[in-house]
């Protein structure tokens, strides 16, 4: 992930854990590692642990009468899927999961976004 992706993410994150205080746990969410640089035994460990290339960035989870849950993956600027993403995404889109590409091109606009979502999914 590059660090403006980072950066939003780690923005959005802040809204959600303040979000999902303020509305009395209606909803939970986490993020899943893939990115970042690792040696060859720690990759092989996590490859045989489960970890799957092309999982979303955030997977948000709420009570079961709003919503199923949501993926969403973050994209800064110009940023687009890899193919391992594409993949895991169609896969998800195939079991009637959604998954949302978050564009943003700054913390502010990611914010807005995910806001957007949360206010939709939570109406």
């Amino acid at each position: 992930m590059r660090f403006l992706e980072q950066e939003i993410q780690i923005a959005i994150a802040h809204y959600l854990k303040g979000l999902e205080a303020h509305t009395r746990k209606r909803f939970t969410f986490f993020h899943v590692p893939n990115g970042g640089k690792r040696g060859k035994s720690e990759a092989a460990k996590l490859k045989a642990m489960g970890v799957r290339a092309g999982v979303p960035d955030l997977i948000i989870f709420f009570n079961s009468i709003i919503a199923p849950p949501l993926f969403i993956e973050l994209k800064a600027g110009k940023g687009s899927l890899n193919v391992n993403q594409k993949e895991y995404h169609a896969q998800l889109k195939e079991l009637n999961y959604e998954v949302l590409i978050l564009t943003a091109h700054d913390k502010r606009d990611g914010v807005d976004q995910i806001e957007a979502i949360m206010k939709e999914k939570l109406a």
